[in-house]
């Protein structure tokens, strides 16, 4: 996350967040009411989001739910939409995800509080959303949230040669193939 140069406005509702931040330059999210603009990512972060959509891809061709990097926005209600990094969405709309089953985010260190708090305790209350995983850039570590019921369990994986199973999409990952290229530090 970054801090803007200029003044900004305050703006009642997701909707007229989506018109504003659909003619700014920079990358924008709105929660809580508040705007919060979106710094770039590290070359790790891209990869990492990039092969995890890129494997989606490929395990869910064919299928009506599809992987989406980056832009498409996620609106939980009229004081909260994100950009997640990835979201696996079921729905139709145009300009949203409208039924997201999964969202990803790849954690840094200036949006890791951010994602693992304030976006998570969001997403949670959207009634499609069946698992959010977090993946770390700078080691293995695979975070899985799941819906049970009325909870939600956690399963951390930091075995590369562990799998990721996402039962509500029918599909399994391998934790190597999501950081394949992804240089970690030693």
């Amino acid at each position: 996350m970054a801090e803007p140069a200029r003044p900004l406005p305050d703006l009642p509702d997701a909707a007229a967040f989506r018109a504003w931040a659909d003619a700014q330059p920079e990358s924008w999210e709105f929660a809580d009411g508040r705007l919060v603009m979106m710094g770039r990512a590290s070359r790790p972060h891209v990869r990492l989001a990039g092969n995890l959509v890129a494997e989606l891809r490929s395990r869910l061709r064919g299928q009506p739910c599809q992987p989406y990097q980056s832009d498409l926005a996620v609106r939980v209600d009229a004081r909260n939409e994100f950009l997640p990094d990835v979201v696996v969405d079921c729905g139709a709309a145009r300009e949203e995800a409208d039924q997201p089953v999964l969202i990803a985010e790849v954690l840094s260190p200036s949006t890791e509080d951010y994602d693992r708090g304030r976006k998570w305790a969001a997403y949670r209350r959207l009634p499609s959303l069946h698992h959010y995983l977090l993946l770390a850039q700078d080691r293995i570590l695979v975070e899985l949230y799941s819906r049970r019921g009325d909870g939600w369990t956690l399963h951390v994986i930091e075995d590369g040669d562990a799998e990721v199973v996402l039962d509500a999409l029918g599909v399994t990952l391998r934790v190597r193939e999501l950081y394949d290229g992804v240089e970690l530090p030693p």
